[in-house]
């Protein structure tokens, strides 16, 4: 929990509500399996990488489906390093692994990264790049007050 918090800190559309986080925790590691309306495995999973202290990255794929198909594909809607760990090759490492389950599971992925600073934001698209091919961008409308 302690580095999903440190990651809404960087990249934020919405408040976290750590109930959900728990329960998409909870789902990942339950044995309960979670079936969409025609059979399909809609259960998260984590990729960790576990430092001698804490966890010091992880991310998180979710088979889904666009509105208008019945064919599914994963989407990784959690990618971090804890800053402390960000000179390693834990990143790469993350990415490494998504692609190997997604290769597994015969699906295609679709990261999403999200960040409040274009630095840091450019970063993680120059290590995407070299990862996978560029199919669009997200910009983000302030709603007025």
């Amino acid at each position: 929990m302690r580095l999903v918090r440190l990651a809404r800190s960087e990249a934020t559309v919405t408040p976290q509500n750590d109930n959900k986080v728990l329960a998409v925790i909870t789902a990942a590691v339950g044995s309960d399996p979670m079936l969409d309306n025609v059979g399909i495995s809609m259960k998260p999973v984590f990729g960790v990488i576990e430092g001698p202290v804490r966890i010091e990255a992880a991310c998180g794929i979710l088979p889904m489906r666009e509105w208008d198909t019945d064919e599914p594909y994963l989407y990784g809607f959690y990618h971090f390093v804890d800053p402390r760990h960000r000179q390693s090759t834990h990143a790469r490492s993350l990415y490494e692994f998504g692609s190997w389950f997604a290769d597994t599971a015969g699906l295609a992925l679709v990261w999403v990264l999200l960040h409040d600073h274009d630095r840091d934001l450019m970063g993680k698209e120059r290590l995407m790049r070299r990862q996978a091919t560029r199919i669009g961008a997200l910009y983000r409308h302030e709603a007025a007050a």
